[in-house]
């Protein structure tokens, strides 16, 4: 089983989507649904990390998602860049 799940080249429908199943929370670039360039990074995380533990990182770049994880010993922030 995975947490986080990084895709990159991921399939956009008609609609501007990807397509995940209902456990997971998509995380797109920031000017995803505004801008005319081809989102090529999205990070998918798991339900069963609670929402009040992560964030997502505004990376204003179709080519880069980023979320922040909380935990007790600390904070982690990783970063998905389509290369």
């Amino acid at each position: 089983d995975f947490d986080l799940v990084f895709l990159q080249e991921p399939h956009i429908d008609f609609l501007n989507n990807t397509r995940a199943s209902q456990q997971w929370r998509v995380i797109y670039p920031p000017k995803h649904k505004d801008s005319p360039a081809r989102t090529r990074s999205v990070t998918l995380i798991h339900t069963r990390i609670a929402t009040n533990s992560w964030a997502a990182i505004p990376v204003n770049n179709p080519d880069i998602t980023a979320v922040s994880l909380a935990y007790d010993t600390g904070t982690i922030h990783i970063f998905n860049v389509y290369n």
